[in-house]
């Protein structure tokens, strides 16, 4: 009897662990959001509208990039070269980049020699991208050109992923500012109001991004060194000629070195002689000391001595 009935609590426990099971599956709702949809008890609903709003931008936006395929790409240009009339070269510079429709980012003369070179110029160029093949060629024509070089940097899936995500953060700005229209206590609009105000920031810090890379893109730099010189330098060059050269920049970069440490001894010439009158009258009062100590131990000898015969 007593084993039947252990039987029937057994099987009774059973169904009871099975029901239970069953009511707690039942009873867990299926979350699922809307972009319209706004449950007042709940502040992730507006998060979820906002997941929803960037899968379905980005996808947008990545179907956007397949279709249009606009590369963006920085260009960048250093010329090197050499002119018989520095100034003659510099205005003929700016008649093409008032041509191209370019403009002059930086500019620098010195009238000083250097290296063997009378005067010489560093200028920064932008152009609009459209134009920099026209504009690099012609420019290299106003002088006798040492050395160029062309640099690319290829932007186009950072530019498009940031301009993806800018279009995502307006329209989960638009959303949020949706829910908070909606919102019916203190604590959901101060939680809006902080989401708000980080989609924000990510917006500004967005649109900044994405005017550089416009700036970036839409102009091409182009940078020239250029040199006043007597004779041009031959575009070929032989073994020995090379070999003279290096002698020639070494010879000038060792009398450079011995200028600006003449330069620097006379400036500092003041230091120099207060540095070394404090050391001298250091060694003097050394020597000094010494001399007294010694004068001073002779004595107590002496003494000792005379004490000791009497």
């Amino acid at each position: 009897m007593k084993r039947k009935i252990r039987s029937l609590i057994s099987v009774l426990l059973v169904l009871v662990v099975i029901l239970s099971g069953c009511a707690k599956s039942e009873s867990v709702p299926k979350t699922e959001y809307y972009v319209n949809d706004y449950y007042g008890g709940s502040v992730a609903s507006y998060e979820d509208a906002s997941v929803v709003a960037n899968h379905s931008n980005n996808n947008a936006k990545s179907d956007e990039l397949n279709d249009t395929n606009i590369s963006k790409i920085i260009v960048s240009a250093n010329v090197s070269m050499e002119s018989h009339n520095l100034d003659e070269t510099l205005v003929s510079i700016k008649e093409y980049v008032d041509k191209y429709n370019g403009y002059i980012q930086s500019s620098s003369v010195s009238n000083h020699s250097y290296r063997g070179y009378d005067r010489y110029c560093e200028m920064t160029v932008r152009v609009p991208a459209e134009s920099f093949d026209d504009f690099y060629t012609a420019a290299q024509q106003v002088g006798n050109v040492t050395d160029s070089s062309i640099k690319t940097d290829d932007i186009t899936q950072q530019y498009y992923d940031t301009q993806s995500r800018l279009e995502s953060l307006r329209m989960q700005e638009e959303r949020v500012k949706e829910f908070y229209k909606q919102a019916k206590t203190i604590s959901e609009l101060l939680e809006i109001e902080q989401r708000l105000s980080e989609i924000q920031s990510e917006i500004a810090a967005k649109e900044v991004t994405m005017a550089n890379y416009e700036l970036l893109t839409s102009y091409s730099t182009v940078t020239f060194l250029i040199y006043e010189v007597t004779e041009y330098t031959p575009t070929e060059q032989g073994f020995f000629t090379q070999l003279w050269d290096v002698m020639k920049d070494s010879f000038f970069s060792f009398g450079e070195f011995l200028a600006e440490l003449l330069f620097f001894l006379i400036y500092s010439f003041w230091y120099i002689v207060l540095i070394v009158a404090v050391i001298l009258i250091v060694k003097f009062l050394n020597k000094k000391y010494h001399f007294l100590t010694f004068k001073k131990r002779n004595k107590r000898k002496e003494k000792l001595e005379n004490e000791t015969l009497e």
